[in-house]
Formats: C-alpha cells, structure tokens, sequence
C-alpha cells in the first residue's frame, strides 16, 4: 500500500492504463475527487479523446521496453489541465524480479503556481527579445494584421479556399513561436484542429493579439488598430547625394533611372535584423523535440528588400521545423554523425537575386514513404509512381495534405507549412531546388528577384 500521508499523488496504472487499487488518498485532493480504482488514467487527468490517445500511446510504449526507459518517457506528456489547475505528471517503470516492466508509477502534483511563474518568466523574456528587436516585431505584427484580414475575408464567403485560410493559420502559428508568442501559437493551433474555420476563430486570434499588445502597452508603445505599413529611415547624407545627381543635368530618362536606383537603396537592409528570430526558434524547437541542435546562420550583413523578402521570411519558421523536427535524428539515431545536430542558413547576394540555402546533416527525406502516403491520399496509382524520378517524388513534400509523420504536433504534421513555403516562393517569383540524400541530409536553395 502506498502511504497517504505525502504531498503529491501516486497511482500505480498497468498496461492498459488502467489505475490500480492503493493509490494515495492525495490523488482526489490533486486531480479530483472522482479519481478511481479501474478507471483509465487519462481520462482521471480530463484529456480531451485525441489528446488521450496520445497520452496513452506514449506511456505504452514504455511496456515494450524497446528504447531506454528515460527515452521512452522524456517523450511522453508531462502536464495535465484540470479547469484551471495544472497537474505535473511524472512516471518511473516498476519492474519485477526478472526486470520485466509490470506497471507505472505515477507521480502527480499541483503545479499550477509554478507554471503561472513559468509563463510570467516567458513573457518577461519575451518582451526583452522584442525591446531588442523592435522594428522586426514591428514588421511581424503588421504582417500578421493583414494576414488576419485576408483569413477574416476567406471565412466570410460561403464557400472559403479552405487551403489558402489554414495556410495563413499555420503561417501565423510558426511566426508566433519563432517571437515567443507561445499563448497566440497555442490559440492558433488549436484552431486548426477544428474541421471548419469560421469568422469567429479569426476574431479570437486578432482579439489574442490586441490583448497582449494591450496588456504591455507601457513597454511596447505598440497601438495594433493603428498600425500600417512601416516607414523607411533615409539620412541626411543620402538626401543630399540624390540631390546633387538630380542637379547634374542627366536627362528625364537617366533622372527616372537615379530616383529609381536611390529608392531601391533606401529600402535595403541588413539581413540580421530581418533573421534575428531564428536562432531563437531553432533553440525553442530543438529543446521540444529533445535534440540537440547547432545553428550558422551566414550572411547576416547581406543588404536585402525585407519587401521583396517578406513571403519567404512568413514561411521561413515551417522549413526551420521541417529540418528539426523531421530531418535531425534524435542523438541515439545519428550513429557516427555525432549527437549534435547542425542546421545552416546562408544568404547571398547576386546582381538579380538573393539566394538563401537552409541545410540540415539529419536523416534525408525518406521518398519511398512520400509516396506511399500520396497513394493512400488518392493523389496518384503505384503505377504512377513507377513512373517518377527522384526530384518529382521529393516534391511531393511540397503537396498539400502530404506529411510523413506519424501524428500531428505543435511542431508539424499537418502537411500544411511545405505547402506555404512553395506558395510563397511563387509569390514571390522566386524559385525552390530541393536535394536530400538518406543518411546525410536535405537542402532547401530558394532564389527571390530583386
């Protein structure tokens, strides 16, 4: 018997994730007081059924004692929300004489006080990362604000581009947590777990948004209803030198060409203060998939049009998680590659265009399961696919719908974001080469016209 006289809950649960008799008596006060012998344990926690099978999923897996057990677990959910208490769950295998896992012990406790110093922490290192980083904050609100429109404008037709509205979602999404707007993040991808999107939802994230501008007014100075299109900082000096070239007697021709040339300078900027959320992201990312991740970024001071770069920089998070959560192997898995991970971003500058190569040295894209998860979405026959050569059975990363994980996550899994990054790179009318090689890695080269 469990002794009851403890500050947290223990509950032993079997196999099949059922709780057993002797649980403390502190499980009831912790989790509720319907908390019961032969009840499943994820629904004593509240999960939601999909959320359930996960859970349960995960903590199963342990029994096959396949993986190491702290492996197993590291994976498995850790936190419960019970109205507006949260319970910290933490499991160890108990195991009998012959060392064959016979159940779980649970250890669960009250961490609603904790998390709620957690999320005050977020948001203080959040607001930092933005007072250091303002005008590309600036930049991303004003992005989000008119992709909020243009989803507000797509739900209110009778017949919506549904693919176009969840695109804009999960676009917003993987923005949110490359700022660390986690709370608008979770907002945004709960929503996209719904069948239909309505206008409803959209007022919910643009109401998040003003919300947390509101909120830290005093720090930010950030009005969202009167926000518009940011303005350019020209000096003094390079006032003065258009100036003197339009006073040098060139003709009407060659005075347009001059105009032209100063406002195309004007509007350069280093890439730096453009990219600066992505070390950020790879970090957060890596630290939720439990790898561990080196990231280069070259090129920062390469002079670029954030205008121009704008569609790519939108979709640029989905390629970063694509990379870390598909393509770097968790250390176990990278044999002699090393336990760490390294991901590279190099921007480059050409006399027409920008070239920006991002590069993982994970696992490849594995092609054959692509395209047997294309065959069971009814895109095309075996035969057809007989017929593909390796680059067309890469793309099909790219298709809507298509994804090769296994479940869908706060990460990916939704086949949603390769799709808006093909999208935006033909908005743009840039171009995407992509090149992948099992066992050692994939390359995303993406061109954008000056």
């Amino acid at each position: 018997m469990i002794l009851n006289n403890v500050t947290s809950g223990f509950c032993l649960v079997d196999k099949e994730m059922v709780i057993q008799e002797g649980f403390t008596k502190s499980c009831q006060k912790i989790v509720d007081e319907k908390f019961a012998a032969q009840q499943m344990i994820s629904q004593a926690l509240g999960f939601p059924e999909r959320e359930a099978e996960h859970f349960e999923a995960c903590y199963r897996e342990v029994f096959d004692d396949f993986m190491p057990e702290e492996v197993t677990l590291g994976q498995a959910p850790k936190t419960a929300h019970i109205g507006e208490r949260v319970v910290g769950i933490q499991a160890n295998a108990v195991r009998d004489g012959q060392g064959q896992i016979q159940s779980l012990l649970f250890n669960l406790s009250d961490i609603t006080a904790l998390v709620a110093a957690e999320e005050q922490n977020k948001v203080n290192k959040a607001l930092l990362k933005i007072l250091g980083q303002k005008e590309a904050f600036l930049s991303f609100i004003v992005d989000v604000k008119n992709l909020l429109v243009e989803a507000y404008e797509l739900a209110t037709v009778p017949s919506p581009n549904e693919n176009r509205l969840r695109i804009i979602l999960h676009t917003i999404k993987g923005n949110c947590g490359a700022v660390g707007l986690s709370d608008q993040a979770d907002l945004v991808h709960h929503i996209e777990d719904k069948t239909q999107i309505e206008k409803k939802d959209i007022q919910d994230i643009s109401s998040s948004f003003r919300h947390f501008l509101e909120l830290h007014r005093n720090v930010l100075h950030i009005d969202f209803e009167k926000l518009a299109k940011l303005g350019y900082t020209v000096s003094g000096e390079s006032l003065e030198a258009l100036q003197a070239r339009l006073m040098s007697g060139l003709g009407q021709d060659e005075l347009l060409e001059v105009v032209y040339q100063w406002i195309a300078q004007v509007k350069l900027v280093p890439a730096e203060g453009l990219f600066a959320n992505l070390a950020d992201l790879v970090v957060r990312v890596a630290e939720r998939v439990m790898k561990q991740v080196e990231f280069e970024f070259v090129g920062k001071e390469v002079l670029v049009d954030p205008e121009k770069l704008k569609p790519i920089l939108q979709v640029l998070p989905h390629v970063i998680r694509n990379c870390l959560d598909h393509g770097i192997e968790p250390p176990y898995e990278r044999g002699d590659k090393g336990d760490t991970g390294h991901l590279r971003l190099e921007l480059s500058d050409h006399p027409d265009h920008w070239t920006l190569v991002i590069q993982d040295d994970g696992r490849g894209i594995n092609t054959d399961k692509l395209v047997e998860k294309s065959i069971a979405a009814g895109a095309f026959t075996a035969e057809d696919a007989a017929k593909m050569s390796k680059a067309d059975k890469l793309h099909l990363i790219f298709a809507d719908g298509v994804s090769t994980a296994e479940q869908v996550s706060d990460v990916s899994g939704r086949g949603v974001g390769m799709a808006a990054v093909l999208e935006a790179v033909q908005t743009a009318g840039g171009s995407l080469k992509l090149d992948s090689e099992m066992g050692k890695g994939t390359r995303f080269t993406i061109q954008i016209r000056k």
